[in-house]
């Protein structure tokens, strides 16, 4: 293909496989979501900031991946590193809606005491503070706001889908072309 046939080339559309690359991204995601509450039953401390990571790594190869495979439907044309971010935000918009989901199931239906387990959890940071009676009421008073079922419901979208944002700038990074 010569240089000037490229303007008129087009790549589809990209909704199709950023949904089908989302949608496994989301489902890795809810995996390890299974795993740290389910089997390792964490509740804070070292292990959460490792799934952090391992969430952070699953969201990058698997938006890696689909970049990949959205970048080579039209071989001969480049692919810009702003294209492939958009894709990744689509792909991360995806896998957050069904995170979400995910993660409003657990919390109304397979661990319905959910919001109770994070509460006493931060009475036992409190304590581990040595924050005495007066201070642990008042702490969890304000924590309590943001114990909610929609502030946490709407926070886990949010947070996944700006998680996805930056795992999107550093998988674009690895996965385009000129």
């Amino acid at each position: 293909m010569e240089y000037s046939q490229l303007d008129n080339a087009k790549r589809p559309a990209m909704t199709s496989l950023a949904g089908l690359w989302g949608l496994y991204a989301g489902l890795g995601l809810c995996f390890i979501a299974v795993l740290q509450n389910f089997i390792l039953k964490s509740s804070g401390g070292g292990i959460d900031f490792a799934i952090g990571m391992l969430n952070f790594a699953v969201m990058i190869i698997l938006f890696y991946f689909g970049m990949k495979t959205y970048g080579d439907t039209t071989p001969n044309l480049p692919f810009s590193y702003g294209l492939a971010v958009r894709f990744g935000m689509y792909q991360s918009l995806f896998a957050s809606i069904i995170l979400t989901a995910f993660f409003t199931l657990i919390i109304f239906v397979l661990k319905p005491n959910y919001i109770q387990l994070l509460e006493q959890a931060a009475i036992e940071q409190y304590k581990e503070m040595g924050l005495n009676e007066d201070a642990m009421e008042r702490g969890m008073k304000f924590a309590r706001l943001f114990m909610t079922p929609g502030w946490l419901i709407s926070s886990t979208l949010v947070g996944t889908w700006f998680s996805g944002l930056i795992a999107s700038l550093v998988a674009a990074a690895m996965a385009r072309k000129k």
